[in-house]
């Protein structure tokens, strides 16, 4: 009597388990599945807050090459021009560099890995106050502008070369692509930016270059045209016809007509070329190159922003499908046990 009081217990068992496996496997699953959408949503939340940040850096960049640019064009006139101009764009420095500092502070789901990198990358910043009084008091030398040129571009290296380490912490490979594509841009651009400083002064001394100066000119110049090239090779369709389009704007042509002045005259000098109109030209030329840039970071954003949103949508219907298969699984477990009781 015992014994087959234990054989039917056991086989109560066995049916409650027979009947109840399946939906331990799938709750087992889904709990798998909404643990990994958790992560990747995680991932994506911190990538968009890095592609933010970035595009705070970028603003500060921007602002940075212009002063950079003035404070080579006014030292290099023995400060007659852009006195005024040096002025209000280091106010706009300021501002963009105070502004990127308070939104790293306020963010707070960001790669550890890309808080190092950011902080490697302002290190060189907390010194433009010193390079600003050199500027302001320093006599004209080839060796002031050159520390003042070096300065500004070694700092806005470092940025864009963390940014560019940035790349190797993004998980998805088409948003790595992308990204990647965006930091060589903003490298054609950066150099464009040097040109704009390092052609000032050509054309405000109006005097032949070495052979040293010619090279660094040209050098910039092929730079541009390879960085461009780089960011076309994995950039999208779209952002191609957008630099295209754009690209064809009679500024380009205008500075390459500049550009041609010196390819012409560099051995002479006397290249007639207004460094004002050369500056307002090629300003024109980074403004158009910004406005690519602005495009290129919302189509990142964009993207980003409709994956969380598809993995938020997933994890919802998770979700759901989760809370009913539990309580479909308690309801049958109190079916069962009470149907079992009975016999």
């Amino acid at each position: 009597m015992e014994k087959l009081m234990i054989t039917k217990f056991n086989l109560k068992i066995k049916i409650m388990l027979l009947a109840t496996a399946p939906l331990f496997a799938i709750f087992f699953f889904l709990a798998n599945e909404l643990n990994k959408t958790y992560f990747l949503l995680d991932d994506n939340d911190k990538l968009q807050n890095q592609i933010l940040i970035s595009e705070k850096f970028s603003a500060l960049i921007h602002e940075m090459q212009k002063e950079r640019g003035m404070s080579i064009g006014f030292l290099s006139s023995n400060k007659e021009r852009f006195a005024n101009e040096l002025k209000a764009q280091r106010l706009k420095s300021d501002k963009k560099y105070n502004q990127l500092l308070l939104f790293i502070e306020k963010m707070k789901n960001v790669n550890v890995n890309y808080i190092y990198l950011i902080h490697q990358g302002i290190e060189n910043l907390k010194l433009i106050t010193k390079i600003r009084s050199n500027v302001d008091n320093g006599l004209k030398s080839e060796n002031l502008i050159n520390e003042i040129l070096n300065y500004y571009s070694n700092t806005i290296q470092d940025l864009l070369d963390n940014s560019l380490n940035a790349n190797k912490l993004i998980n998805n490979a088409n948003i790595a692509r992308k990204s990647l594509s965006y930091t060589y841009f903003l490298y054609a651009k950066e150099k464009t930016g040097i040109e704009r400083a390092f052609v000032n002064d050509i054309f405000i001394t109006n005097k032949a270059l070495s052979n040293n100066a010619y090279t660094k000119f040209l050098t910039l110049v092929s730079q541009q045209e390879i960085y461009i090239n780089l960011f076309k090779s994995l950039g999208s369709l779209t952002n191609i016809d957008i630099y295209n389009e754009i690209s064809q704007n009679q500024i380009f042509e205008e500075v390459q007509n500049m550009r041609s002045t010196i390819y012409a005259k560099h051995n002479l000098g006397e290249y007639n070329v207004n460094v004002i109109t050369w500056f307002d030209t090629i300003t024109k030329k980074i403004d158009l190159l910004k406005d690519i840039e602005n495009e290129l970071v919302n189509e990142l954003k964009e993207e980003i922003n409709q994956i969380i949103l598809k993995l938020k949508s997933y994890f919802i219907i998770l979700i759901i499908i989760e809370v009913l298969c539990v309580s479909f699984l308690i309801i049958l477990c109190i079916f069962l046990a009470k149907s079992i009781k009975k016999r």
